[in-house]
């Protein structure tokens, strides 16, 4: 009887011990984070850019036709930029107008004045562009010639700021290129309005304030390689 009343002991302990003992719990299945996608945006490619030297003709300078104020400074400027284009083997056009209209009296067919000046001659092989009136683009090639190469950008300087510089860069923006306008690299002469002359520094910084923002960003010859980068 002892005997019994001992196992009936153990098997009562046995179930109070284990009735005790701390259920064991499921550890929580760990939350993989998705990966987060860094959206990255590639550089964009530099657009395409040209050159564009606009009328830098004889007959404005000393002994011309119609002398501008102080072309060889202009000139220099543009050459500046010629110079990078050359080093950089960048697309390059140069502009030459003739004035065919009855009552010209520069830029006149088979006279020295319409030859390009000397600073910014020509060299073999590289473009030049004929025009007739003060828009590049009208009646002429340059937008196709443009088109071919990819050109998305032009960089723009010459004579004269208030005639073919101030119609190029309209029509350049109306043909849908960014313009950046050398301000430096451009000129003008003095003009007349109601008996007032109009000095032709006022005449080139009041086209230049015009053009700059909607049509065109102006910079200065020696700003070009920061710009374009």
């Amino acid at each position: 009887m002892m005997i019994i009343v001992s196992l009936l002991i153990g098997v009562l302990l046995l179930a109070v011990i284990g009735c005790n003992e701390p259920t064991p719990t499921q550890e929580p299945t760990p939350q993989v984070k998705p990966v987060e996608t860094v959206k990255t945006t590639p550089e964009p490619t530099q657009a395409k850019v040209a050159l564009i030297l606009v009328d830098i003709q004889n007959d404005y300078f000393p002994g011309g036709r119609n002398p501008l104020r102080e072309p060889e400074k202009a000139a220099e400027q543009a050459r500046v930029a010629l110079d990078y284009f050359r080093e950089h083997r960048l697309p390059l056009f140069h502009i030459q107008h003739i004035s065919l209209y009855e009552g010209a009296t520069f830029l006149l067919p088979d006279t020295d004045g319409i030859k390009t000046h000397d600073t910014v001659k020509p060299a073999s092989g590289e473009p030049i562009i004929l025009k007739h009136y003060p828009d590049s683009f009208f009646q002429t090639e340059l937008h196709e010639k443009l088109s071919a190469l990819g050109i998305k950008r032009l960089v723009i300087c010459g004579m004269m700021t208030h005639m073919c510089i101030d119609t190029t860069v309209r029509a350049a923006k109306n043909h849908g290129y960014e313009v950046v306008l050398l301000s430096d690299a451009c000129t003008t002469r003095d003009l007349t309005w109601e008996n007032n002359e109009i000095p032709a520094e006022t005449v080139h910084n009041t086209f230049m304030a015009a053009l700059q923002g909607r049509f065109a960003k102006i910079i200065k010859a020696n700003e070009i390689d920061a710009t374009l980068k």
